[in-house]
Formats: C-alpha cells, sequence, structure tokens
C-alpha cells in the first residue's frame, strides 16, 4: 500500500478561510495555506474599508475612527497568528515577523526622541541615522515576509507540521 504524499497546509476558499482564522484566533502553532492567509488579509482589508466608511458616516467629526480601532483591534491577534502559521507552512520561524515589529517599534522610538529633545531645533545627524536604520529594518523585514507569504509551503512534514 502506498502512502499518499503529504501536500502541505490545505488550500482554502474566503469563507472557510476566514472561518478558520477566526476560530483559531491565538493558535500560534501550525501550518497556513497561502490561500488561508491572503483571503484573511482581504478579508481584513475589506473590513477596514467598510469600519472607516461607517466612521465617517456615524462619526463625521470625530477623527479618531472608533469602529475602525476595535476592528482593527479585534484582528490584530487572529492575523498575526495565520502570519505565523503561513510562515511556519514555508519552514520559518514566526520570529521574523518580531524582527519586523522590533524595526518598526525602533524607528517609532527613534522619531519620538528626536521630535521630543526640542521642539526648536533639528535631530542631530546621529538621531537620524537611527531613524533610518530602525526605517530600513522594518522595510527590510517586511520585503522579505511578503516574499515569504508568496511563496509555496513545504510539500512534506517539516519542523512545524
Amino acid at each position: 500500500m502506498q502512502q499518499a504524499l503529504y501536500e502541505g497546509a490545505p488550500a482554502r476558499g474566503f469563507g472557510e478561510a476566514i472561518n478558520v482564522c477566526l476560530n483559531k484566533y491565538v493558535d500560534f502553532k501550525g501550518r497556513a495555506s497561502r490561500s488561508e492567509f491572503w483571503y484573511f488579509i482581504l478579508f481584513t482589508f475589506i473590513l477596514g474599508i467598510a469600519t472607516s466608511l461607517l466612521d465617517v458616516m456615524l462619526f463625521p467629526n470625530n477623527a479618531m475612527s472608533p469602529l475602525n480601532s476595535l476592528v482593527s483591534l479585534a484582528v490584530f491577534l487572529p492575523g498575526l497568528a495565520v502570519a505565523m502559521r503561513r510562515l511556519h507552512d514555508t519552514n520559518r520561524s514566526g520570529w521574523w515577523i518580531g524582527g519586523f515589529y522590533l524595526g518598526l517599534i525602533a524607528y517609532v522610538v527613534f522619531i519620538g526622541v528626536a521630535t521630543g529633545v526640542s521642539p526648536y531645533s533639528e535631530p542631530s545627524g546621529g538621531m537620524l541615522g537611527l531613524m533610518g536604520a530602525g526605517g530600513l529594518a522594518a522595510l527590510g523585514f517586511a520585503i522579505a515576509l511578503l516574499v515569504f507569504y508568496c511563496q509555496r509551503g513545504d510539500p512534506g512534514p517539516n519542523h512545524y507540521g
């Protein structure tokens, strides 16, 4: 009897992908197919547009966008979880996402420090260099993650499932 070949994470349709991602709200283990990941990204994009439009209609004088903020907060963890599972499908650690956020946080912190030192002076060359380094690190990780998310998953079992 011949054993069936392992095909990686199963491909999913739009509705099934959304359902799986929301049911695996904080499940950072296992694997996610490209379709599961990209359909969830599409879902959050459409949801973001819809809630932004609702915010403009319901709260025209409120720059805070309360509905969009709540929805963004609600889909952050499932989005992070599916992104991590997608990396696992390509046999990569979820720590790649950590590198992106670390670069982004460094960039934001250095901007805050540079502009908070004195509102009347220009940021020093060293501070601009640190801001640039943090921004470039975040950009580099973002490009790498995009490439990884687009790659075909490992066809067989890997370190993550």
